[in-house]
């Protein structure tokens, strides 16, 4: 079944590959229509996600937000399957980086860097644009495909740009290849912790949120520099990173500083642009769990 589900995607990527770009772009609303009306695609998430967070939007505005939102979603999704038939001449048209030279730098003072990133604009694009604009070596945490044929054929043609691409389990390698030799280690972190007892804790728009404990830790056992990729849309199909730097010396800021600082820088691009980033993920799935169950301690309550 995996070779045949393989076999399928292969070919629907193939054909994806030959039809031209500006045809493809006319098929977004009908695609983030066909997700939220007939999938309804984490429609109670999306929506109780913007609730939550704007609780002062009135329905119409909701609505608008929404249906924004889905019309980005079903954009990257065309474009990171348009990304496996990519040459490296296409992507340097359609992503740059800003203030590259800054991880250059560090790279060449013999420092490997932490660069954290979200889930906004085209994040698979950036690892690649990354890996092919940058001096250093890019190391992308990612979470390994059940199918193993598809995820074979993501290495290959991911690693044809020279990403390195490390399944979370295994980030301890990227951290130790890091460590031998100045390399830059990019950590999407804004999901909700899989670990809610080793989880960081910090205000993201008011709320008291748990982040993933990974890319503190490392940088702080490291003393290596954090950066975040501010990743923006700046045309059909065209995408700009801006490197800037957040903590420079982690070992010399208090504990949890590091985490602070992206969840602030993360909720300021989100309130300038709301729709563009990732709704449909349960990022407040772990304190629905815990503000459930009363006997249970956490930082809300205390």
């Amino acid at each position: 079944m995996q070779r045949i589900a393989f076999g399928i995607s292969w070919s629907f990527i193939k054909i994806l590959g030959l039809i031209p770009e500006s045809l493809i772009y006319r098929q977004v609303r009908i695609i983030a229509w066909f997700l939220r009306r007939c999938l309804k695609y984490r429609k109670k998430v999306l929506y109780g996600n913007l609730i939550r967070v704007f609780p002062d939007l009135t329905p119409d505005a909701l609505e608008k937000l929404a249906k924004a939102n889905y019309r980005i979603l079903a954009t990257t999704l065309l474009e990171s399957l348009r990304g496996f038939t990519m040459s490296n001449e296409m992507l340097l048209q359609r992503f740059t980086i800003k203030n590259g030279e800054l991880l250059n730098r560090y790279a060449s003072a013999g420092k490997s860097t932490v660069l954290l990133s979200s889930h906004i604009g085209n994040w698979e694009w950036a690892a690649l644009g990354m890996a092919q604009q940058l001096d250093p070596p890019v190391y992308g945490i990612y979470k390994p495909l059940t199918n193993s044929y598809l995820e074979s054929y993501v290495l290959k043609t991911r690693g044809a740009f020279g990403l390195h691409l490390i399944p979370v389990k295994q980030t301890a390698q990227a951290v130790k290849a890091c460590q031998e030799k100045p390399g830059c280690l990019v950590l999407v972190a804004d999901q909700s912790p899989g670990k809610i007892a080793k989880a960081i804790w910090t205000p993201f728009f008011g709320i008291e949120t748990p982040f993933v404990h990974g890319p503190e830790e490392i940088a702080r056992g490291n003393n290596w520099p954090v950066l975040y990729g501010d990743i923006r849309c700046t045309g059909q199909g065209r995408y700009t990173m801006e490197i800037e730097l957040l903590v420079e010396n982690p070992q010399q800021v208090p504990d949890g500083a590091i985490t602070r600082a992206y969840a602030k820088k993360l909720e300021n691009i989100i309130r300038n642009n709301p729709a563009d980033w990732l709704w449909s993920h349960r990022r407040w799935k772990k304190v629905e769990q815990i503000t459930q169950q009363p006997e249970h301690s956490s930082p809300i309550q205390e």
